[in-house]
C-alpha cells in the first residue's frame, strides 16, 4: 500500500460525509485540501455526487406506492345481518339445549350444577374480555394506522 492510497483511505469516509453535509468545518477544510492534491478522490467525489443526484431524480419521478384498499372503513349491511342471524340462531339453539338439560331428570343435580358453573364461568370471562377490549379501544394508539 503506497503512501497516497493510505492517505486516500483516511479521507474516503469524509467523502460521504461531505455529500450529506455532516462534516465539521475543520473536516471540510482538510478534505478540500486533499481534493486539490488528489485526482482520484476528486473523481470519486464527483462520481458519488452524480449517483446521489441520479437517486434523487429517480425518487422524484417514482409514483407514490399505492396499496389496494384491503378493508373498507364501514362494515356492509349484509355482514351485520349475517352476524345477527347467527347470534339469534345460536341463542335459540342454546336456550333450547339448556331447557332440555335442566328438564332431564335422569342427570344428577351435581352434574347439572358443575356444567352450569363451567358455562357461567365462560360467560363471565367472555364478558370481562369484551369489556377490557372496549376500554382499551378508547386509548388505542394504533387505531388511526392504515395498512
Amino acid at each position: 500500500m503506497t503512501e497516497a492510497t493510505r492517505e486516500c483511505a483516511l479521507y474516503e469516509p469524509l467523502l460521504s460525509g461531505a455529500l450529506d453535509n455532516e462534516l465539521t468545518q475543520q473536516q471540510q477544510q482538510l478534505l478540500q485540501q486533499h481534493l486539490q492534491r488528489c485526482e482520484y478522490c476528486s473523481a470519486k467525489l464527483a462520481q458519488l455526487e452524480q449517483q446521489s443526484a441520479a437517486l434523487r431524480a429517480a425518487q422524484q419521478t417514482m409514483p407514490e406506492p399505492t396499496m389496494p384498499h384491503l378493508q373498507t372503513t364501514t362494515t356492509p349491511v349484509w355482514q351485520w345481518l349475517g352476524w345477527l342471524l347467527m347470534l339469534v340462531g345460536l341463542l335459540v339453539i342454546g336456550g333450547w339445549a339448556a331447557y332440555q338439560y335442566v328438564q332431564d331428570a335422569s342427570l344428577p343435580i351435581w352434574l347439572k350444577l358443575a356444567v352450569g358453573a363451567v358455562y357461567l364461568g365462560l360467560t363471565v370471562l367472555f364478558i370481562g374480555v369484551a369489556w377490557q377490549r372496549k376500554q382499551q379501544a378508547k386509548t388505542d394508539r394504533y387505531k388511526k394506522v392504515q395498512l
